[in-house]
C-alpha cells in the first residue's frame, strides 16, 4: 500500500504569488535572469541562486548556504506562510489550450526503494549526488517530482467536487500559463483521497528521476545517522504531484547535432543508406508513428528515414525506442555519437516538433542538422518501467512543466 500523505506546505504570499514563483531555472537566460533578481526583491530565484547578486565567483557550497539563509528570511518575512494543518494540494496548469490538475502529497521513499513507484530512466550517481547536497543544506523540495498512475473514478470525483471551490491561489503568468491551487485540509477529504491511493498499486515516475534519486539517498543516510529513527520523519518523504495517466502529455524530444562528424551532407545520406530508405523532400516530410521512422533537416532540406525491413526485425522489444534505434543505426556508427550523457556534439529539443523552428536552429547555425523522432506512448513506458528496462536520456518530454515554490516540502 502506498504512503501519499498530506503534509504542511510552505506557501507563497497569496497577494504576490506570481511574483514569488519562478520558472524552471534552465528557461531562463542570463540577461532574463539578472533582470528578475535586481528587480523583483522577493522572486524564489534569489534562493536558487543567490550569488548573482552578490559575487559570480563564489563557491557551490557558500551558494547553498546563501539560499538557505535567504529561503529562512523569506519565512521570517512571511513571503512564505506554512500551512498549519496537514493538507493535500489540488493544483491545476493550464498551458496552451492543455489542462493538467493532479494533488501534491509527500510520497514516501520506500514506495519508490520497493519498486511501488516506478522508474523508466537510469539517473546519473554524481547527479544525484549534487542533488542530495543541496537538499541537505536546503533542507526543502520545490519542485514535485510528476508521478503518474492509473485514472481512478472515485478519486476524480473528489478532485471535481473540489474544484468547484474558489481556489486558494490563482494567477497567470503570461510566460508560463494559468495556475490554481487548493488546499484539501478536511479530515473527510483526507480520508477519502488516501482510500483511493491505497487501491493503486503501481505508479510511475514521469518526470524527476534525479530529484527521486537524491531524495531516496538523503532519505537512507539520514536513517542511518539518526539513532532515534521513527519512519515518521519527513526526511523519509518526498513531494509529488500525482496526476493520472489522462492528464499527462508526451511529446517527443528530438535530437540536435552540431558537427556531421567530418561528413559532407551528400557523404551522410550516402551513409543512411546502408541502414535506411532515404527520401528527399522539400518540406516536412509525415513520418509514420513507429520507432525505427524518423526525419532530418540539414543543409536546407528534409529528409524521411525508415530503417529497413530486414534490419527492424531483428529489434527485441527492449531495444525497439525511436531514440535507441537512432543512436544505435546512425548517432553511433555514422556520427561517431556513442554517449548522450556525455558528447557535446548532441542538443534535445524537447516538446512538440514544430519544422518552422527547426529549420531556423539549422540555418542560424545552431545546429548542423536535426533528426526528428517519434514520440512514444504511455502504454509503452509503463510497459518498460514494469519489465525493469530503462529508457535512454531524453527520450520523452513530458507536461506539465512545473513552477518552483508554489508549494514548498520542508525535510525537517
Amino acid at each position: 500500500m502506498n504512503k501519499i500523505l498530506p503534509f504542511k506546505g510552505w506557501i507563497p504570499d497569496i497577494k504576490r504569488a506570481e511574483s514569488i514563483v519562478s520558472r524552471p531555472f534552465e528557461s531562463y537566460s542570463k540577461e532574463e535572469l539578472h533582470q528578475v533578481l535586481n528587480e523583483n526583491a522577493v522572486s524564489f530565484l534569489h534562493v536558487i541562486k543567490p550569488h548573482e547578486t552578490e559575487n559570480e565567483q563564489i563557491d557551490y557550497e557558500d551558494k547553498l548556504h546563501l539560499g538557505k539563509k535567504q529561503f529562512d528570511a523569506f519565512c521570517q518575512s512571511h513571503v512564505f506562510n506554512q500551512d498549519t494543518k496537514p493538507c493535500y494540494y489540488l493544483y491545476r496548469q493550464t498551458r496552451n489550450g492543455n489542462t493538467y490538475t493532479g494533488i501534491i502529497a509527500a510520497i514516501s521513499i520506500d514506495d519508490f526503494i520497493n519498486g511501488n513507484i516506478k522508474p523508466h530512466e537510469h539517473t546519473i550517481e554524481h547527479k544525484e549526488e549534487k542533488l542530495k547536497h543541496y537538499l541537505n543544506i536546503l533542507q526543502i523540495n520545490t519542485e514535485p517530482v510528476i508521478i503518474s498512475f492509473p485514472d481512478h473514478d472515485n478519486l476524480d470525483s473528489i478532485i471535481q467536487k473540489v474544484l468547484q471551490s474558489k481556489p486558494d491561489i490563482a494567477f497567470n503568468r503570461v510566460d508560463f500559463g494559468f495556475h490554481e491551487l487548493w488546499k484539501i485540509s478536511s479530515d473527510d477529504e483526507i480520508e477519502q483521497i488516501q482510500a483511493c491511493f491505497s487501491e493503486i498499486d503501481k505508479m510511475y515516475i514521469a518526470d524527476g528521476h534525479h530529484r527521486t534519486g537524491s531524495s531516496v539517498l538523503l532519505g537512507i543516510e539520514k536513517r542511518k545517522n539518526n539513532t532515534l529513527h521513527t519512519g515518521k520523519e519527513p526526511y523519509n518523504y518526498f513531494m509529488g504531484l500525482l496526476i493520472p495517466f489522462s492528464h499527462i502529455r508526451l511529446s517527443e524530444f528530438n535530437r540536435l547535432v552540431y558537427d556531421l562528424n567530418g561528413l559532407s551532407t551528400e557523404e551522410l545520406v550516402t551513409q543512411l543508406s546502408d541502414n535506411f530508405h532515404v527520401e528527399k523532400h522539400t518540406s516536412f516530410p509525415s513520418i509514420q508513428s513507429e520507432p525505427a521512422c524518423f526525419a532530418i533537416y540539414v543543409d536546407k532540406n528534409w529528409y524521411s528515414l525508415s530503417l529497413k525491413e530486414t534490419i527492424s526485425q531483428q529489434i527485441v522489444e527492449e531495444s525497439a525506442l525511436p531514440t535507441r534505434i537512432l543512436t544505435n543505426y546512425l548517432l553511433s556508427p555514422i556520427l561517431g555519437i556513442h554517449d548522450l550523457r556525455k558528447d557535446k556534439r548532441i542538443g534535445f529539443l524537447g516538446g512538440e516538433t514544430n519544422p518552422t523552428e527547426i529549420e531556423r536552429i539549422v540555418e542560424t547555425g545552431k545546429a548542423k542538422a536535426v533528426f526528428v523522432v517519434n514520440k512514444i506512448s504511455m502504454e509503452v513506458l509503463k510497459r518498460f518501467a514494469d519489465m525493469g528496462w530503462f529508457m535512454p536520456p531524453k527520450t520523452t518530454y513530458f507536461e506539465p512543466k512545473l513552477l518552483n515554490a508554489l508549494v514548498i516540502y520542508s525535510l525537517t
